[in-house]
């Protein structure tokens, strides 16, 4: 074919009107305005997604306020039974969460009805099965990157449903191998103080049932009953009460590292805010060198990439990984993976980045740690 004659294919005139041409550059306008687009079309995606899960938290925080005003108290964080004296750390069964308690508050009465909260949580016989491995939806944000489903978490814990919130538990500390943690049964030995206690903390009785009595091991004697609102001192405004958490990433080992609203087990729906056991005599004015330096201080701990959390070394022994900050944390992934959202005691909800200055968002974690804060 000869290059004139190319040429007046090409000046041809489309059945539609249109040359070859012409229609050609058209198709290209076209895609780059898609190209151009797509972020915009993705970014209001996203923001929908953001306005739904704030939803969800609202109405976590509205069915806690609720129970409160029929219990005159805020759901425990988590119900455990222990028999230990001695005043050592308590060795304990789990019985039932603050997401199982505002059941009756949030549209789930069918499944409060089903869960039997006079036995532990995983009770050997499994009746509490049906509630662990069900959907809770008012649970689930559309922005966790993983789907709803019945996992095994990487604890030894029964097989459960997983979650996209943990309730706040309290400021914890990273002190190496120790666990100052209010979500687990040895946070009282020796190690949390009443100052650090979240208003959704672990409550240690001698049957496991609110109202059970006090027992003699350690964390019992700082946390037998549920928190009541006027113990919030340090302003229910300022005052976290449930946040998100997702991860990326799984356990080289395997197991699911995500949340499960109805798992009672340590880690797996509640969590805190930790820092480095060096700031426990001056937490607010922490030198932020200590804070930005030590690995579980940093803001890594809020990042949603687990695997990249607790892979960092140990700071106190040099060697090794202690992974405990990085599984009792809150992380989102709004906004690329900076993003978190809050609930707070007063039900209102709040955004707050990974890079927040975790001396505050520790602060803000406590119900009377006495600290003047303004949230960032």
């Amino acid at each position: 074919m000869t290059d004139s004659r190319c040429a007046f294919l090409a000046r041809r005139r489309l059945a539609g009107g249109f040359t070859l041409v012409e229609l050609l550059v058209v198709i290209a306008i076209i895609g780059v305005l898609i190209a151009l687009l797509l972020p915009a079309v993705q970014s209001a995606r996203e923001a929908g997604r953001r306005v739904q899960c704030q939803d969800n938290l609202k109405n976590i925080g509205l069915a806690c306020l609720n129970y409160n005003d029929s219990k005159k108290f805020l759901p425990p964080g988590k119900m455990n039974r222990s028999t230990t004296t001695g005043g050592g750390a308590c060795s304990v069964d789990e019985f039932s969460n603050w997401a199982l308690e505002i059941l009756p508050f949030s549209d789930g009465i069918g499944l409060y009805r089903q869960y039997h909260f006079d036995q532990p949580n995983d009770t050997g016989g499994g009746v509490n099965d049906v509630v662990l491995r069900s959907r809770n939806r008012l649970h689930e944000c559309p922005s966790d990157p993983n789907p709803p489903s019945v996992l095994k978490p990487a604890v030894t814990a029964p097989d459960a449903m997983t979650s996209s919130y943990k309730g706040n538990a309290g400021r914890n500390w990273y002190i190496g191998g120790g666990e100052a943690y209010w979500d687990s049964p040895k946070a009282g030995a020796g190690d949390c103080a009443t100052i650090d206690r979240g208003p959704l903390p672990v409550v240690v009785t001698r049957n496991g049932q609110l109202g059970g009595g006090k027992t003699d091991c350690a964390q019992s004697k700082l946390s037998s009953e549920p928190v009541r609102l006027k113990q919030v001192i340090d302003g229910t405004t300022k005052t976290l009460l449930v946040g998100e958490y997702t991860t990326t990433t799984l356990p080289a080992a395997g197991g699911s590292r995500s949340a499960m609203w109805a798992n009672s087990v340590f880690g797996l729906n509640l969590a805190g805010i930790a820092l480095p056991g060096a700031c426990r005599t001056n937490p607010l004015t922490c030198s932020l060198s200590i804070v930005n330096t030590s690995p579980a201080g940093t803001q890594v701990t809020l990042d949603p990439d687990y695997k990249k959390c607790a892979d960092l070394t140990d700071p106190e022994t040099g060697s090794g990984t202690h992974a405990q900050p990085c599984k009792r944390t809150f992380t989102g992934l709004h906004g690329g993976g900076n993003i978190i959202n809050f609930v707070h005691v007063d039900g209102s909800v709040h955004s707050y980045t990974s890079g927040v200055d975790l001396r505050i968002l520790a602060a803000m974690a406590t119900i009377s740690g006495g600290e003047t804060v303004t949230p960032p």
